[in-house]
């Protein structure tokens, strides 16, 4: 099967690579360009894990095929740093993040994870 060449821009560096006709967007961002940032998760564009964006839209990188982006702009998580700070929407994920499981954890591993069943829901709170 010949193999298509495609130019692109990833996080503002221009590169160029071969992809097979069925390849999608995210089997090249971490097979052939190492930006492991970008996870598989479902691979039917429902969980987000793989979200990129390409021209400046979010997209879920699973469901695009990589030969489609010749010419387009792309940026990963991998772009979304400088120079040892965090990207605004990296520290909000990060604080998101860890304060679920932080919570979380702290709840299971100290035996009061039945507690939850006795607060009220989210929905009761109002």
């Amino acid at each position: 099967m010949k193999k298509l060449h495609v130019n692109v821009s990833v996080n503002n560096d221009d590169l160029e690579f071969l992809c097979n006709p069925e390849d999608t967007l995210l089997d090249v961002l971490r097979n052939d360009l190492n930006l492991t940032g970008t996870k598989e998760g479902c691979s039917t564009g429902d969980c987000g894990a793989c979200s990129v964006i390409l021209d400046k839209k979010l997209v879920c990188s699973c469901l695009v095929l990589a030969a489609e982006v010749d010419g387009s702009s792309i940026d990963t998580i991998e772009g979304m740093a400088e120079e040892n700070k965090l990207h605004v929407l990296r520290k909000i994920f990060r604080a998101c993040c860890f304060t679920m499981w932080d919570l979380y954890s702290r709840n299971f591993n100290s035996g009061k994870s039945s507690s939850w069943k006795k607060s009220k829901s989210y929905r009761e709170r109002g």
